[in-house]
């Protein structure tokens, strides 16, 4: 697990300096991404290429795994967050193309927008995310 350890940690170093995040909320947004890798690596989703996030390893990850006492609903979001910048970095490194990385952010946009509108009712912790990615318009 070291090695995506360094996956993450080197994503919260660049969503500190290149996105512009605080470290703390840097942190929080790679260990949404560690706790992908640590899950489904260890599974039968793991994809072929640790770089090709594909939408079944994400629903599988996402959906049964995250159990936050504080609400699933923000979870879920904060993971579509870190997803979604997870993309720019890939692209940054090499490993994803420009193409691929707009094609796969429009996925997580997408699924933000069915989700958010399903739950944007369901609470006023739920007001903070009108906006995407991280309650900012890019």
């Amino acid at each position: 697990m070291d090695y995506y350890y360094d996956i993450t940690d080197n994503f919260s170093y660049f969503l500190h300096k290149v996105i512009g995040l605080t470290f703390n909320s840097a942190e929080f947004y790679a260990d949404y991404l560690y706790q992908y890798y640590k899950e489904i690596v260890y599974s039968a989703y793991r994809p072929k290429n640790l770089f090709c996030l594909d939408k079944q390893s994400i629903q599988e990850f996402a959906i049964p795994s995250i159990n936050s006492i504080i609400d699933y609903n923000i979870d879920y979001i904060a993971l579509l967050n870190a997803f979604y910048y997870y993309a720019d970095y890939l692209n940054t490194c090499g490993n994803f193309t420009e193409e691929e990385k707009q094609t796969f952010q429009a996925y997580i946009s997408e699924t933000y927008g069915a989700f958010y509108a399903s739950v944007q009712k369901s609470g006023t912790e739920m007001l903070s995310f009108k906006q995407f990615p991280l309650w900012g318009n890019k």
